[in-house]
């Protein structure tokens, strides 16, 4: 499932010095998650259409979910390349983000 319309370009034709992540933790939210990485992803295309930073990546950190979050976010990550996801085994609360 693509999630955003918009293109976010792992880098963009201007200067790119300038990189920004989202580090977004994420403990069984499978009903959230397509929504959070959604408004994320838009607000990352608008930084990199309007040249405010040359690269973006979304880090979704999957801490120790036991519902469908993990595998949710992993088939996000599949069709998205700006979106990556580390896996906890066991969840390490906001901190361990």
């Amino acid at each position: 499932m693509r999630i955003c319309d918009a293109v976010v370009p792992s880098v963009a034709v201007s200067d790119t010095s300038r990189s920004l992540s989202f580090v977004l933790p994420f403990w069984n939210e499978a009903e959230g998650a397509v929504r959070t990485i959604e408004v994320v992803s838009q607000a990352a295309a608008e930084l990199v259409e309007t040249s405010v930073v040359a690269k973006v990546e979304i880090l979704a950190v999957n801490d120790g979910s036991t519902d469908a979050t993990a595998q949710l976010l992993d088939s996000l990550a599949v069709e998205n390349d700006y979106l990556r996801v580390v896996h906890h085994k066991v969840n390490q609360g906001l901190g361990g983000a």
